[in-house]
C-alpha cells in the first residue's frame, strides 16, 4: 500500500510534470502578487490610519475592508486564469486565452472573492492569536481553544471549497452554487470522515520551503550576533530565505491549481487526465482509518459518476 508521504510525492511530481510541459502557467501566480498589491497598499494605509490618534482614524476601517477585498479579488482573477490554463494543459490542448476565459466569469469571481474575504476575516477573528485579553490561566486556555477551533474550521472550509474556483471557471457556476457543489463532491467521493487535507505540496515544503525557513532563521541569528560580518551575512541569508519562501509559495499555488483541476475532472467524470491514475486521485484526501471513498471499490477502481 502506498504511504501518505509517497502518494503525496507522486501527486506533486505528476503535477510538476504538467507544469514543466507548460511553464507559462507560472506567470499567473506571479501576476497574482502584483494584482493583489494595490489592494494590499490600500489596506495597509487603512491600518496606519486606524493606529493614529486622529479623530479620523475610524476611516481606516473601510479602507482595510476595501483593500482586503481588492487584494483577494486581484489575486483570484489570476488564479482563475491559472485554472483555465491548467485545464487546457491537462487535456493536452494549447494553453492560450486563459485570461479571456477567466474574465467571462468576472461576476462570479467577484462574488467568490467577497465570500472568501468575509469568511477569512471571521475565521481570523475566531482564531485570534492563541491568547485571550482576559489574561490568567483561563484566558490562556480559552485562547488556545479558539486557535484550535479556528484552525479546524479553516481546514474544513478549505476542503469544502477546494473545487469552487474550478467549478466557476470550468462549469460556469455562481459562487454559492459552486460552494454547494464542491461540498457535495467531497461528500460523494470521499465521504464525511475526512481527517486531513489534500495530499500534495509536502515535497515542496520539505525540499524548498523548509530549507528557506532554516536559512532565514540562521540569517536572523547572525544578524543579531553583533558582529559586522554577521550582520552582512545574516542579511544575505535572510534575503535568500525570503526568496525561497516566495518561490515555494508560487510553485505550490501552481501545483495545487493543476492538481485541483485534475481532481475535479476525475471526480465529475471518473476519467483521470494526463498521467494521473484513478487510485492516486481516489486517495488524494486523507480519511480516518478504515474509511473508504464511497465511489471506489477496495481495489481502488473508480466507478464513473453518472451524468
Amino acid at each position: 500500500m502506498t504511504s501518505g508521504w509517497n502518494r503525496g510525492k507522486i501527486l506533486t511530481n505528476k503535477s510538476l510534470a504538467v507544469l514543466r510541459g507548460n511553464p507559462g502557467l507560472m506567470k499567473w501566480p506571479v501576476l497574482g502578487i502584483f494584482a493583489a498589491l494595490p489592494g494590499a497598499l490600500i489596506a495597509g494605509g487603512g491600518i496606519v490610519l486606524l493606529s493614529t490618534d486622529s479623530s479620523a482614524n475610524v476611516g481606516g476601517i473601510p479602507l482595510i475592508a476595501v483593500g482586503a477585498y481588492l487584494a483577494v479579488f486581484g489575486a483570484m482573477i489570476c488564479s482563475a486564469a491559472l485554472v483555465a490554463g491548467a485545464d487546457q494543459a491537462l487535456r493536452g490542448e494549447p494553453v492560450e486565452g486563459e485570461f479571456a476565459r477567466a474574465t467571462q466569469h468576472l461576476g462570479a469571481i467577484a462574488g467568490w472573492a467577497l465570500i472568501q474575504t468575509i469568511v477569512g476575516w471571521l475565521l481570523q477573528m475566531l482564531s485570534g492569536n492563541g491568547t485571550n485579553s482576559g489574561g490568567g490561566t483561563a484566558g490562556a486556555i480559552l485562547g488556545i481553544v479558539r486557535l484550535i477551533v479556528g484552525s479546524l474550521l479553516s481546514t474544513a472550509w478549505a476542503l469544502i471549497t477546494f473545487f469552487v474556483l474550478p467549478l466557476v471557471i470550468l462549469e460556469g457556476l455562481g459562487p454559492v452554487a459552486a460552494i454547494k457543489r464542491s461540498g457535495k463532491i467531497f461528500k460523494e467521493r470521499w465521504g464525511t470522515q475526512i481527517l486531513g487535507g489534500i495530499r500534495i505540496g509536502a515535497a515542496v515544503f520539505l525540499f524548498l520551503m523548509l530549507p528557506s525557513l532554516l536559512i532565514g532563521g540562521l540569517g536572523a541569528f547572525l544578524l543579531f550576533s553583533g558582529s559586522s560580518a554577521g550582520v552582512a551575512g545574516g542579511g544575505v541569508l535572510i534575503a535568500i530565505g525570503v526568496i525561497g519562501l516566495v518561490v515555494a509559495g508560487l510553485l505550490s499555488s501552481a501545483l495545487r491549481a493543476i492538481f485541483g483541476v485534475a481532481l475535479l475532472r476525475w471526480a465529475e467524470s471518473g476519467v483521470a487526465l494526463a498521467d494521473f491514475t484513478d487510485e492516486e486521485l481516489a486517495g488524494a484526501v486523507r480519511l480516518k482509518k478504515g474509511a473508504v471513498p464511497p465511489a471506489s471499490t477496495p481495489t481502488g477502481t473508480v466507478t464513473p459518476r453518472a451524468a
